[in-house]
């Protein structure tokens, strides 16, 4: 028998039109989330071995929670992305007689106090210092400091 043809429900045309939408939508929400997991991971690999140097070259490194506010300290400590590097103490390095001593300050975004006392330093490393910006303390002691290097503190706004 000839069967009438049944136009769709109201609920399937709309499933029809919209639900390839909202799958490649909940498609590229995944493939942001898992880039932003990625590149903080890699943040963190890079700065650890920075870090890992540094300490076998005998500079002392202090590392501390730097996870938002929200999530609780204890929590953060299970989770090692979050210990991020924020004391960097380089007494007494002459960069001048070795050279490259001092490098990739610029890795460690959560530095919070770096001390540099009587250490004489590059052209380079001033120019680091603008990279680190939660950088609140910076100690200076005995390091001889020019008037153009006063320059590269402008962007150093916790100081």
């Amino acid at each position: 028998m000839n069967e009438i043809p049944r136009k769709p429900s109201k609920a399937r045309r709309f499933l029809q039109s919209y639900l390839g939408r909202a799958i490649i939508g909940l498609i590229l929400i995944g493939a942001i989330q898992t880039i932003v997991i990625l590149m903080i991971t890699i943040q963190y690999q890079r700065e650890q071995r920075i870090a890992k140097t540094y300490e076998a070259l005998g500079v002392k490194v202090r590392s501390g929670f730097c996870g938002p506010n929200w999530l609780p300290e204890e929590l953060g400590e299970l989770l090692p992305f979050f210990q991020r590097v924020v004391s960097i103490s380089l007494d007494e390095v002459d960069e001048s007689g070795s050279p490259g001593m001092i490098f990739d300050l610029g890795a460690f975004h959560n530095l919070e106090l770096l001390t540099l006392n009587g250490t004489q330093l590059t052209d380079t490393v001033w120019e680091q210092l603008n990279t680190l910006p939660n950088l609140e303390n910076l100690w200076l002691r005995g390091a001889k400091v020019t008037n153009s290097q006063l320059s590269h503190f402008k962007g150093l706004t916790n100081l």
